[in-house]
């Protein structure tokens, strides 16, 4: 079974920016990403275009803390166009992610854009969820268990009132 075990935090934006453009004096360039939310059912239903020629269909359970199911398939990136046209309606994430090393791991860092622009957020995935994890001093608020902080939510639902 395919599983998702990640940590999500708040990320003040200057800083995440700052953190960008050193990563791109680093030589890591960051990847447009549009997420588009099919379905409100049990499982979530994302379709994600990445970078200029790469699309994706993931399935995702509901967390249960910092876990769930996930199963992601590469698509041909015509087929995520269409179903992110015909399918998410106004249920549309745009972001760009950088992936930063740090320890043992890789930090996602995204940087929201269009109605979410100002947030920021860093995840950082691991193997089990007793796994340690060297946490960056610009890693804020812990809204790993935050569900109104999922990409499905802020989609659906734009940012938190109290965010």
């Amino acid at each position: 079974m395919a599983k998702e075990i990640e940590y999500k935090f708040l990320v003040d934006n200057e800083v995440a920016r700052n953190l960008a453009a050193q990563a791109l004096v680093l030589g890591v360039v960051g990847e447009k990403l549009v997420q588009g939310y099919i379905n409100e059912t049990g499982m979530t239903t994302r379709v994600r275009l990445a970078g200029d020629d790469k699309a994706y269909l993931t399935l995702k359970s509901r967390a249960k803390g910092i876990s769930r199911r996930e199963y992601e398939y590469e698509i041909p990136r015509e087929d995520g166009e269409e179903l992110l046209q015909n399918d998410c309606g106004d249920r549309v994430v745009y972001k760009t992610r950088y992936r930063l090393p740090m320890g043992a791991h890789i930090w996602d860092l995204d940087i929201y854009e269009g109605a979410l622009l100002g947030l920021a957020t860093a995840e950082v995935e691991l193997v089990s969820e007793d796994e340690a994890f060297v946490r960056p001093s610009w890693a804020g608020q812990d809204i790993s268990t935050a569900g109104e902080y999922t990409n499905e939510a802020l989609a659906r639902s734009g940012l938190p009132s109290h965010g």
